[in-house]
């Protein structure tokens, strides 16, 4: 299944995740350091690899939504097709967390959120002693970008947004299985490479409903091929791949944002300097400043 089928296939299942009219915002928390290579006129937005999220423990709560789905429906045929179910499943795991599984077979996230001004994020994502901002991007622009992104570097990507869940039987994300293990064809002698890439796929937007607040959207990244990940690096310690905006044209990453808002903690002169200059430097940057109302002094 391609991303775009993906993400028509989520549209059709959680409606109310998509808006039917007009634009919405999506905030990306992070800090002053980043926000000023992000506005850069070389800025780019960098995808994470999956094992290098800040919860390493997220990213399972969909697989295993996923395996035990698999294993119930085989132990309606067999006993033995589900004990070889439970085999497949731990050997993925076991695969997905090798080092060579950062290349073809890997997914890359970026997190945003429909939350203007939030505790938890302020908290989770800014630095505590210097504070950070919330980059606020137009959906519709971004979406834009990503689309021409997904024909022009050798990755398929779309901007989707996360399904909370707890416990017990969830029969959306049943269809939402369903309709990934429909669209593989087992008469193609790579079908099981089409099965993996769907199990991560599923697993990239399933989180643990305590994370609901975050009322989360992500770019999820599919490679392709191999040449796709040369742009791949190590930046703040995790892996991250750059999605390519304005790389084959005059759009910019600074072009997209709508809003910053600066964070209710850390220097204040800092933060503020950081996002007012680069619109004096160019006239394309229109974002609007604002501060965060949250009583909170990062520690």
């Amino acid at each position: 299944m391609t991303m775009e089928d993906f993400y028509n296939a989520l549209k059709k299942i959680f409606p109310r995740k998509f808006p039917r009219k007009g634009d919405r915002t999506l905030y990306h928390y992070t800090t002053a350091d980043t926000f000023d290579k992000l506005v850069d006129e070389g800025g780019e937005l960098y995808c994470t690899h999956y094992m290098d999220l800040n919860d390493d423990a997220e990213f399972w709560k969909g697989f295993d939504y996923f395996r035990d789905w698999q294993k119930k429906h085989t132990a309606q045929e067999s006993k033995e097709k589900a004990i070889e179910c439970d085999r497949y499943f731990s050997q993925l795991k076991t695969e997905l967390k090798k080092v060579h599984k950062l290349y073809i077979d890997a997914t890359w996230i970026m997190s945003f959120s429909t939350e203007k001004d939030s505790l938890s994020q302020w908290r989770s994502y800014t630095d505590r002693t210097n504070g950070g901002v919330a980059v606020g991007f137009s959906k519709n622009e971004l979406e834009n970008e990503i689309n021409k992104c997904r024909n022009e570097n050798g990755f398929d990507v779309a901007l989707l947004p996360c399904i909370y869940y707890d416990s017990g039987i969830d029969k959306r994300l049943d269809r939402l299985i369903d309709l990934l293990l429909e669209s593989i064809d087992k008469n193609k002698t790579n079908w099981h490479e089409e099965l993996a890439r769907a199990i991560y796929l599923f697993s990239s937007i399933v989180k643990d409903g305590s994370f609901r607040l975050e009322h989360e959207w992500r770019i999820i990244i599919q490679a392709t091929n191999i040449e796709a990940l040369k742009g791949a690096k190590v930046i703040g310690g995790k892996v991250r791949l750059p999605l390519g905006v304005g790389v084959n044209g005059e759009r910019r990453v600074g072009m997209l944002m709508k809003e910053v808002l600066l964070s209710p903690h850390g220097n204040k002169n800092r933060l503020l300097h950081s996002v007012v200059l680069p619109k004096y430097s160019c006239d394309k940057l229109s974002y609007n400043v604002h501060s965060s109302k949250l009583p909170y002094n990062g520690k």
